[in-house]
């Protein structure tokens, strides 16, 4: 969506809009819904609608996890260890780069892997300690 690029709604009617003919509005649904279809602003939708909203549940995520084929986190973080198993697989590069957000958060750390202990997993995190050369 351009700088542009604008709708402006009024009582679920569109009074004013940067696109030529713009779909009419429902009163039961989102407009960017509506006006989606337009290339200006097509991006907008897909990023908001792309999002994920979580409640992360400590007690969950501390538990010890079964393995699960998972590309998305769950609510409440329950499947952690089968998404990072697959970030380390298929990408490292994105593993890295939350590792790296971890470790502003919590200077010490310097990895966080999957173990298994027999049919389950965790996750265990390696920090470094004082002068420390094996985190």
């Amino acid at each position: 969506m351009g700088e542009g690029d604008f709708y402006i709604l009024d009582s679920g009617r569109v009074t004013h809009s940067s696109v030529p003919n713009p779909p009419a509005a429902a009163p039961d649904r989102l407009y960017l819904v509506n006006v989606s279809g337009h290339p200006e602003f097509r991006p907008a939708y897909e990023a908001l609608s792309h999002m994920g909203f979580y409640n992360l549940n400590p007690d969950r995520i501390r538990d010890l996890q079964s393995p699960a084929a998972a590309e998305v986190l769950a609510r409440d973080g329950s499947n952690l260890t089968s998404v990072l198993r697959q970030l380390e697989t298929q990408s490292p590069a994105t593993k890295s780069r939350i590792e790296q957000y971890l470790s502003k958060v919590v200077p010490e750390v310097e990895a966080a892997d999957v173990k298994s202990f027999g049919p389950k997993e965790t996750i265990e995190f390696r920090q470094r300690v004082g002068a420390n050369t094996h985190p």
